[in-house]
């Protein structure tokens, strides 16, 4: 797998106020990232765990202890025929509006135990499209 497209992993715990906690790595480092998310848009009435939807994500680079931030969006996944994947999931950092709004990372992830796991890359999406086939 090219790490170039694929640098990290991470999970998500939503928390019963609908927002994201969570922890990342990245690029092969030792060291575990922080990662929060305030939810800005109600999850989809079709994802019974409650995910989807818009949050402002704000993070601590696990190797210089940077932060950053970004809006993240979290949609269900169709299969290439339509069908929705229920436990599926596509995720979509971006930067802020206004501040050169741009993609930062795509990824994508399934629930597990209540928590949303997956991997992420700084890739275009249509490259982790294709290491993910039979996932559109």
């Amino acid at each position: 797998m090219n790490p170039e497209i694929f640098p990290g992993e991470f999970y998500f715990k939503l928390t019963s106020n609908g927002n994201l906690v969570g922890e990342f790595t990245n690029r092969g480092t030792d060291h575990i990232g922080v990662e929060s998310a305030a939810r800005r848009e109600a999850a989809s009435e079709r994802d019974a765990f409650g995910f989807t939807g818009t949050y402002r994500s704000s993070w601590v680079e696990p190797n210089d202890r940077t932060p950053g931030t970004g809006v993240l969006t979290i949609t269900l996944v169709n299969n290439p025929s339509g069908q929705l994947l229920p436990r599926r999931y596509r995720l979509e950092w971006r930067a802020h509006a206004g501040e050169n709004a741009g993609f930062l990372f795509h990824g994508h992830g399934f629930v597990a135990d209540g928590l949303l796991i997956g991997h992420y890359g700084d890739g275009p999406e249509s490259a982790v499209r294709s290491v993910n086939a039979g996932v559109s």
